[in-house]
């Protein structure tokens, strides 16, 4: 919806500066001016829906562990979910900043998954478990890449 109400505030003010609806070279220029114009925000929304939605309705160790990652990111404070909820309503309009953002929660994914107490443990990972956190920190990077990778690369 976001994208749609700004698509149409965009193409609105381009619109009110034709002099002839009837002369298509004018309403072709006013097109690919608007294509442009929409392409940041269009396109960080498209993915960021498209990507995020994905990695947090699926199911699977990667997918569980980037989702406690998030919410311990989010939950670390303002400086840490004012971008990603900028991003989400539309205020900011950078796909690398989407792409930023959802890497450093991958990264502190990965951190949280070797330095906090897994469910029914109180206690962190131990040294010798690590080769194995390894494993699954590769397969988190794997899946980010192969959810993100596809909808960024449609979006560009």
């Amino acid at each position: 919806m976001t994208v749609a109400l700004n698509d149409v505030v965009i193409l609105s003010d381009l619109l009110a500066h034709v002099e002839s609806f009837g002369n298509w070279d004018e309403i072709s220029a006013v097109l690919k001016k608007w294509y442009r114009m929409r392409k940041p925000l269009a396109s960080t929304i498209n993915t960021m829906s498209m990507s995020w939605a994905g990695i947090f309705a699926a199911h699977g160790e990667a997918f569980d562990i980037m989702q406690e990652g998030a919410f311990k990111f989010y939950g670390k404070g303002a400086k840490y979910s004012d971008e990603p909820m900028s991003l989400a309503a539309g205020i900011l309009k950078s796909p690398s900043l989407l792409a930023r953002n959802s890497i450093a929660i991958a990264v502190y994914s990965i951190w949280v998954l070797f330095t906090h107490p897994r469910p029914g443990n109180e206690y962190a990972p131990q040294f010798y478990e690590y080769p194995l956190l390894l494993v699954k920190a590769l397969n988190v990077i794997w899946t980010i890449g192969v959810v993100m990778g596809p909808v960024m690369w449609a979006e560009m």
